[in-house]
């Protein structure tokens, strides 16, 4: 992935009270968010992965506009690729210098948007290998939450990072300083797939979130890049996360399903694999049979056809390498939301 909603509060659940805690507290400081923010809990539920800083970024109102869907989630916060323990976005852009970001959430939140931050992703280098501890790598997650006004946050884990368990500590021990320190904030963890769920690494990366008590809104699944084989392949991979889950928590598999989140890849995947709208549709209503937390994709930079529409059958991070109308990734995203709003 160039690139996880129920919240833990030890081993109970609280239904989606995370999502409307975070869209009425304020949190540490809103440089961007003011208190017309409306809220858009249901919507983070669903926010679909943004290359924000890539220059053929879809303009956010429009894609509003046009599908309903109200809140998106900025990828990626991470090291500078030089080294150090300071956030720059995607590894280049500085957080404490940027205004082009800042802008974009602004204007977002002016039409009745909202934006989540996912910290790490499958490319550049976490804040998690950087930064020298829990605290530090918390420091430096505090500046972005307190420049742009952040209350939902995503750690998206991956195996740069999970093989570490240093890193790993630094990670989540962050996730809960910050959740101590920012009342209301809400977490999501996201973990590669695979066939059954996840890896032992992934187990790891959960185990330490267990054992440190963070309230995590969902565990978020990305069956895609593992020799997926469309929606069926990966609600198969769901249901073993599903017992996994059971396993390392305690839940019932009604408790895990409402802790499970899943992240899809759109149209041809880095490893070659084909998603269809058509698996889309089928992973929604999967999602809504068993009362999933979370519902989501990588990346609304590509939700749009390429030119051929199979873009020679090579991957692109600006279209999707297969037949569709514009945004047509993201109406899937929309109708979970509005379907959380209300059950």
């Amino acid at each position: 992935m160039l690139a996880a909603l129920t919240v833990v509060i030890g081993l109970c659940v609280v239904a989606f009270d995370p999502w409307e805690s975070a869209s009425s507290t304020s949190g540490s400081s809103t440089t961007l968010a003011t208190e017309d923010t409306p809220q858009l809990a249901a919507w983070h539920t669903s926010a679909p992965y943004v290359f924000v800083t890539d220059p053929k970024t879809p303009d956010l109102v429009e894609v509003l506009e046009a599908t309903g869907q109200k809140a998106f989630t900025l990828a990626f916060v991470r090291a500078p690729a030089s080294g150090g323990c300071t956030p720059t976005w995607g590894g280049t852009d500085p957080v404490s210098k940027d205004t082009r970001v800042a802008a974009v959430i602004r204007e977002l939140r002016a039409h009745g948007g909202d934006v989540a931050v996912s910290f790490g992703g499958g490319a550049g280098t976490a804040l998690g290998l950087e930064c020298d501890s829990p605290q530090a790598t918390a420091d430096a997650y505090q500046t972005v939450l307190d420049k742009y006004g952040i209350q939902v946050v995503d750690l998206d884990i991956e195996r740069t990072v999970s093989q570490n368990p240093a890193a790993v500590a630094n990670e989540i021990g962050a996730a809960r300083i910050l959740q101590r320190e920012n009342p209301g904030l809400v977490v999501t963890l996201t973990v590669p797939g695979t066939a059954t769920g996840v890896d032992a690494l992934g187990e790891r990366t959960l185990t330490r979130a267990r054992d440190e008590g963070l309230e995590v809104a969902a565990y978020t699944l990305m069956p895609f890049d593992g020799e997926f084989r469309g929606a069926a392949a990966q609600q198969a991979a769901l249901k073993g996360f599903n017992r996994q889950l059971r396993t390392l928590f305690g839940w019932s598999a009604e408790e895990a399903w409402r802790h499970t989140g899943i992240s899809q890849m759109n149209g041809l995947t880095d490893l070659g694999e084909y998603f269809s709208e058509v698996d889309f549709a089928s992973n929604l209503i999967f999602a809504k049979s068993h009362h999933m937390a979370r519902f989501t994709f990588w990346s609304l930079n590509r939700d749009r056809q390429c030119t051929p529409a199979d873009n020679n059958m090579q991957l692109s991070t600006e279209c999707s390498s297969i037949a569709q109308s514009a945004y047509a990734f993201t109406r899937y995203s929309t109708d979970f939301a509005k379907w959380a709003a209300a059950r």
